[in-house]
């Protein structure tokens, strides 16, 4: 890019780009006849590089100001008259140390006002924008414009004077530049420190991530270990109680089902119940009939003697129900020739049925509850 400070833009602009179309042009913001397309630059906010593309761009800098060159330029004038350089520390401190009090609190009040920065931070800037750029261009200044008497009275007048003014507006110039990297490199000074603690602050980070990620890796390696083995002892624990429950309901059925002693007994004394009683209401249903009393007696005797006679059958059977034959089929027909024979039967049956369908039934809930709790384990 190239700079320039001017009072009327649209010549700078013409001149500027009839030799460099394709190289921007900066002006300074108290220019005439800026044109409404130029871009502004207040010094805080980036520029957008995708705007610096293309020919004949100008760019405004907020920062640059004619008034303020004019100055210097006259300072640096009046001092170059003497060529004993009286009055030149003089002129050229005063102007300098201006120059930058104004271009700083200018920048700093901006900042401050948009709540980018604080009043104390502000005023230390400001101070030291004008104590080094103010001092550098002083110094630079003074040295330049020696160095341009020099000149002026090695050419014996013949350059009118301006190897002073020249002389002092390059070293004013020239100081001001290197006062401003020292100002910047003394208000960053913070910055450094920050990003120093920041890096400290990044290594100490790292590295206690890093020991945090390998102890959670071991307490992640330890927690699956003891659930692993919970898991086991939850599932072995499972299988035991459905084996537990399985046994015992087996246990169940085996003793509903199985003609045990008591059972046999049982079905047998009820038989034997059940015989008295039709024995018994027979005997009564006959004492009714006057008429044939020997027939009768007859019948109650041929009733008593088949009843005898099935208890000697059925005390047989029993008898024989140790031996390895074929008594079960037998002691069925006995019971099956009492009266209340069908309905023993079928109640033992139902018994039967009752306890294999209990068996299956829990040995399936037991199944899949112990499927549900190894699940969930």
């Amino acid at each position: 890019m190239n700079v320039k400070v001017v009072s009327d833009a649209s010549r700078a602009i013409s001149e500027h780009f009839a030799r460099y179309p394709d190289v921007p042009l900066v002006l300074n913001e108290n220019a005439a006849n800026i044109p409404d397309d130029a871009l502004i630059f207040d010094g805080e906010t980036p520029l957008d590089p995708g705007q610096l593309v293309g020919d004949h761009l100008v760019i405004v800098d907020e920062s640059l100001s004619l008034s303020g060159l004019e100055h210097a330029q006259a300072a640096v004038a009046d001092a170059a008259r003497d060529p004993l350089t009286d009055g030149l520390a003089d002129q050229i401190p005063i102007v300098s140390f201006l120059s930058a009090a104004v271009r700083s609190g200018y920048k700093e009040g901006r900042l401050l006002v948009g709540g980018k920065t604080d009043l104390e931070r502000a005023l230390k800037n400001v101070l030291v924008d004008t104590a080094v750029k103010g001092g550098g261009a002083t110094a630079g200044g003074i040295a330049g414009a020696k160095a341009g008497l020099l000149v002026d009275a090695a050419l014996g007048g013949t350059s009118l004077g301006l190897g002073g003014l020249v002389g002092g507006l390059i070293g004013a110039v020239g100081g001001a530049l290197a006062g401003g990297q020292v100002a910047s490199h003394i208000k960053l000074a913070p910055l450094r420190e920050a990003q120093s603690d920041l890096m400290e602050v990044l290594g100490d980070f790292e590295a206690a991530v890093a020991q945090q990620k390998e102890q959670a890796d071991a307490d992640v390696r330890t927690a699956a270990t003891r659930a692993a083995e919970d898991f086991q002892r939850r599932a072995t624990t499972c299988h035991t109680a459905y084996e537990t429950l399985l046994e015992e309901l087996a246990i169940r059925h085996r003793d509903a089902v199985a003609l045990t002693g008591p059972r046999v007994q049982g079905l047998a004394a009820a038989a034997e119940r059940s015989v008295d009683e039709a024995v018994a209401d027979y005997v009564f249903r006959m004492s009714d009939v006057h008429s044939r009393e020997d027939a009768d007696l007859g019948l109650v005797r041929a009733a008593r003697r088949a009843a005898d006679q099935w208890r000697d059958r059925m005390r047989t059977v029993l008898l024989a129900k140790d031996d390895r034959g074929p008594w079960m089929s037998t002691f069925f027909d006995v019971l099956m020739a009492t009266p209340a024979g069908q309905e023993l039967a079928v109640r033992y049956l139902k018994t039967c049925a009752d306890q294999s369908r209990l068996l299956r039934t829990t040995a399936l809930e037991g199944n899949r509850q112990m499927t549900r709790r190894i699940r969930a384990a």
